[in-house]
């Protein structure tokens, strides 16, 4: 289990890079959180777009610890590992695993508090089009959250900007199950458990490793489907190799084989 005792409810997780302007809208919506038993694990991998000294200033009002990692200049790495170190170093009893550019609704941590031991809460988020993120302040998610986006005109008609259909906003309200953890909740003793998540050379391969494994594993996906636990994912170029990503997956077969020693 982890060196360190439970003390709070809820350990919000997540790397970033240079993603100072999403991350900042963010924390305004974790500081309007309904639940505030929370820490947030904040591990700056190297950013050098003034992130670190913003999650400095935002201390005063969040109880944020700030890892900070130094990698070679212009690489690229899957963020599995360091979410790990994230999860070891948490004190919560339950971990959200997400990333700086999803805004979360103001009633996640409160619905993440929940969790039950081998389960997974899969909150979904909106994909924010371009469109939509060059005029992301005309909208009141300040005051209500994400679901403050629905006011875009058009909303539930935009292209995705993902592949398939099934990521269009008129499509995923209608999910039930969300298998995602672009923003996703387990407790702290499942995580340790199961190993943790799987370290890839690629970026971006550990959500689709992540899902294959908890069905493998069987552990129940639970979706929220309150307004207030719907998140927005903010747009951003992405530096994902998906084709290259998928082709060297792991498989698992087994139980055993899914439970990994990464923790």
């Amino acid at each position: 289990m982890a060196k360190y005792k439970v003390k709070y409810a809820v350990s919000v997780i997540f790397a970033t890079w240079n993603r100072k302007e999403m991350l900042e809208r963010s924390l305004i919506s974790y500081e309007k959180q309904t639940e505030k038993d929370f820490e947030i694990i904040a591990i700056s991998d190297d950013c050098t777009d003034g992130t670190y000294e913003m999650l400095r200033a935002w201390q005063k009002k969040l109880d944020i610890k700030i890892i900070t990692l130094s990698k070679e200049p212009g690489k690229w790495r899957d963020c599995s590992s360091i979410i790990n170190l994230g999860i070891s170093m948490s004190r919560g009893r339950v971990c959200i695993l997400t990333q700086p550019e999803v805004i979360p609704g103001l009633d996640v941590v409160k619905i993440a508090a929940q969790t039950e031991d081998w389960q997974w809460i899969g909150f979904k988020p909106y994909w924010l089009q371009q469109e939509i993120q060059d005029k992301i302040d005309l909208y009141p998610w300040r005051e209500f959250g994400p679901i403050a986006f629905r006011q875009h005109p058009g909303f539930y008609d935009l292209p995705s900007v993902n592949v398939t259909e099934e990521y269009a906003h008129r499509s995923m309200e209608n999910h039930s199950i969300w298998q995602s953890w672009t923003i996703g909740a387990m407790t702290r003793k499942t995580l340790f458990e199961i190993g943790g998540l799987q370290e890839y050379e690629l970026w971006g391969t550990v959500d689709v490793d992540f899902m294959h494994r908890r069905a493998i594993l069987e552990i129940p996906t639970i979706t929220p489907m309150e307004d207030s636990a719907l998140c927005a994912h903010q747009w951003h170029e992405s530096p994902r190799h998906m084709e290259a990503s998928m082709a060297i997956l792991k498989t698992y077969n087994t139980r055993e084989e899914a439970i990994l020693c990464n923790l």
